[in-house]
């Protein structure tokens, strides 16, 4: 189990609207007692690096999509 805090930097975005794009990426993290982790992610203009930090014991590799909305949803796509 772990707990874990994650901070998004974006890159490129020449406005607001931008963000609510989706965008691809390869994750890896791995820790024993705490540590951080780092992932690029892009849609090819815009550049997001989720920083994430946490406790706890994890290892782990993901793949994924992520996806930001104006509005709130809870449907994954």
């Amino acid at each position: 189990g772990s707990v874990s805090l994650t901070l998004f930097f974006f890159y490129y975005m020449m406005r607001d609207d931008d963000a609510f794009s989706g965008v691809s990426g390869v994750d890896g993290t791995g820790y024993v007692v705490g540590g951080a982790g780092m992932t690029v992610m892009t849609d090819g203009e815009i550049v997001m690096t989720p920083i994430h930090t946490g406790l706890g014991l994890r290892l782990g590799a993901n793949a994924g999509y992520l996806r930001f909305a104006p509005t709130q949803s809870w449907l994954p796509f």
